[in-house]
């Protein structure tokens, strides 16, 4: 279950990583409320599932509470990439020196936890390491022992920061790294942290991704769950127990267990046809 921006900076800040100051709004009369409340010049963020939101237009910049309304009815009621827009995060504008990233991932294939770290941030990590592949880092960690001080140290010297930031780099990072156990997520980033030109390290945006299979456990974050028209079916699926994905073909598929519906979509698609959609009803349904 992949969180929405805002959800994942509360979570962050619980934790103790700055975040920027930022008000969630429906509407274009609370953009207003909320632009003056952050002193005009905010950045409007569309609260979709999506990336690369920047260059799809989703998010836009006001330099006072007159455009950010102007602004924000560009972007209330618009479809990007089959999501609706329904929120947008009004945050201050931060006066930025320079972008980094900062994520914890799982490795299925290691059997442990990733900390990726990058001196160049604010886009994809896969662009990142196209593009950069000198400046990521990659640590191994071993759930068994944990995140260890060097680890976090090795990390944060690689962000290439001024020296008397190091210690709260570190502290960030420790941090994200519990947010991933605590929560049982997939995935936590910040992308970019930024550091301003005063000096403060924030976290600019972010993303946490909890396992679906570990939500019975937090019911607390299973209620953040937000679906949109892009996917209403899995989220009348998900209230029957059903696993659903839709998919852009022809051919609707009900299926008997996960490997069952992975065979039948495969054949379908070497008969030449598409799937309209991925449903597994469960192992050991009945004939009825």
């Amino acid at each position: 279950m992949l969180l929405q921006e805002y959800q994942s900076k509360r979570i962050l800040a619980k934790y103790g990583i700055d975040v920027p100051k930022g008000v969630l709004a429906c509407s274009p009369s609370e953009v207003e409320r909320a632009a003056r409340e952050l002193g005009g010049r905010v950045v409007l963020k569309s609260q979709i599932l999506i990336s690369g939101r920047g260059r799809a237009g989703a998010i836009k910049v006001a330099d006072s509470p007159e455009e950010a309304v102007e602004a924000s009815k560009e972007l209330f009621g618009r479809i990007f990439k089959g999501h609706l827009v329904r929120k947008v995060y009004v945050e201050e504008l931060l006066n930025i020196a320079r972008e980094m990233y900062v994520g914890v991932m799982i490795d299925r294939s290691r059997a442990s936890l990733l900390l990726i770290t990058s001196s160049e941030g604010g886009m994809d990590v896969e662009e990142i390491a196209t593009r950069h592949p000198e400046k990521i880092r990659v640590l191994s960690i071993d759930p068994l022992y944990g995140l260890w001080d060097y680890q976090a140290r090795i990390a944060a010297y690689n962000l290439k920061l001024p020296r008397e930031l190091v210690k709260k780099a570190m502290a960030f990072i420790k941090s994200l790294y519990k947010i991933v156990v605590d929560l049982e997520a997939t995935m936590a980033e910040i992308n970019p942290l930024v550091l301003t030109v005063d000096g403060r390290l924030v976290a600019a945006d972010a993303r946490i991704d909890v396992d679906d299979s570990a939500l019975f456990r937090h019911p607390e974050l299973k209620e953040l769950r937000e679906f949109t028209e892009a996917d209403e079916l899995e989220k009348v699926a998900a209230e029957q127990g059903l696993s659903y994905v839709k998919l852009d073909g022809s051919i609707g598929v009900i299926a008997n267990g996960a490997g069952m519906a992975m065979a039948t979509m495969d054949l379908i698609h070497v008969m030449g046809g598409k799937p309209a959609n991925f449903l597994d009803i469960g192992g050991g349904a009945s004939s009825q």
